[in-house]
């Protein structure tokens, strides 16, 4: 296993980004039992958010796209998610981030992710 980085010159470097099979949904439980395929659950004050595959019946605007950031963030890697944010913040391009201990994952709108795409990988920098 690859040690975190912390260093942005060195994580914009090495920056992939990895598009997940599948369209997911965010939808809400009252309590933690797993829906069908979730891939990730929170407890918020208003119940259990969790991300799931989406379904013929779920609207269009609501089908997000899996993206990975294929480079091994250290959790005080300070300005990494700033500068994505404020890439895709320039490029209209709405996100959401879940963390996780070796890779950042967002979850982009289906309509824009070629966008997305586009945009992260103008981040990638030469070492």
């Amino acid at each position: 296993m690859s040690r975190p980085e912390r260093d942005l010159d060195r994580l914009f470097v090495k920056l992939q980004v990895f598009r997940h099979e599948g369209l997911w949904v965010y939808d809400m439980t009252s309590d933690d039992a797993p829906l069908p395929g979730r891939i990730f659950q929170f407890r918020e004050r208003e119940g259990w958010s969790q991300l799931r595959p989406a379904l013929a019946e779920d609207q269009l605007e609501d089908r997000w796209v899996w993206l990975e950031l294929s480079v091994h963030s250290d959790l005080h890697a300070v300005g990494f998610m700033a500068r994505i944010s404020a890439a895709l913040t320039a490029a209209g391009v709405p996100c959401n981030v879940v963390a996780a201990l070796n890779h950042d994952h967002l979850f982009v709108p289906e309509a824009l992710c070629e966008r997305a795409m586009v945009t992260l990988s103008a981040l990638r920098t030469e070492g």
